[in-house]
């Protein structure tokens, strides 16, 4: 069975200040702290742990059997096929100003995934053994973060 898709250990969101030019280096660390949620087309979207798999979402919350018991196996591999999202809300840390800006990064992306927040892309990964980063961008005071993985 091939891995199904995982999000990666190290989401982290770093605010970088940009106001003065001797701050504008100055990098501020964030757990997002989110809940987040994955789904794919047709199914209701279920609780997801980050870092975790997708398959393991789906058997901890009961919509998959354990596809290491039994004859399972056969039973859930079309999730390794299925184009597969998380998402999570988040508000602004303290202390962000609408002069900063932002940047996450991810440890750990398994594959093909494209990143957005609030709807706007903002990284397309394809290597599975790399931390990415994204370029700066700016965040609202409420934002949607949502990581889609595409099947290879």
């Amino acid at each position: 069975m091939k891995p199904v898709w995982t999000l990666g250990a190290g989401l982290v969101l770093a605010f970088l200040a940009s106001c003065a030019p001797e701050t504008s280096d100055r990098i501020s660390l964030a757990d997002l702290g989110a809940s987040w949620q994955v789904g794919v087309e047709g199914r209701a979207p279920v609780d997801a742990h980050v870092p975790g798999f997708v398959l393991q979402d789906l058997v901890r919350t009961g919509q998959l059997p354990d596809p290491y018991t039994g004859t399972h196996e056969r039973d859930v591999q079309w999730v390794e096929d299925s184009t597969w999202t998380y998402t999570a809300s988040f508000v602004c840390p303290r202390g962000w100003s609408a002069f900063d800006s932002a940047a996450l990064e991810f440890q750990g992306l398994n594959v093909f995934a494209a990143v957005e927040v609030n709807d706007l892309p903002v990284l397309n990964a394809d290597n599975a053994h790399r931390t990415w980063t994204t370029a700066p961008f700016q965040l609202l005071d409420s934002n949607r973060l949502r990581v889609t993985f595409i099947p290879t």
